[in-house]
């Protein structure tokens, strides 16, 4: 499920313990699925595009940022 946070999902067993995926380097262990169990799957964060506002503030601090280097090479030369 590509909408799935695979990271943060984990098996909650019928006495109320929850186990995750344990990780280390490249290795997996998962939990094992006992009769009764529930998985839990977290969802991604839903992400916003920027908006044109954004953009433009972007846009104004990159020119503001090259004319203060410009400036500063127009004084040491």
């Amino acid at each position: 499920m590509q909408s799935a946070e695979r990271g943060s999902s984990y098996i909650q067993y019928s006495n109320g313990t929850r186990v995750g995926v344990k990780r280390f380097l490249w290795f997996k262990k998962c939990p094992k699925i006992e009769p009764g169990s529930t998985i839990f799957v977290s969802r991604k964060p839903q992400r916003n595009g920027i908006s044109a506002q954004s953009w433009i503030g972007i846009g104004s601090g990159l020119e503001t940022i090259e004319l203060v280097v410009v400036q500063a090479i127009r004084l040491i030369n």
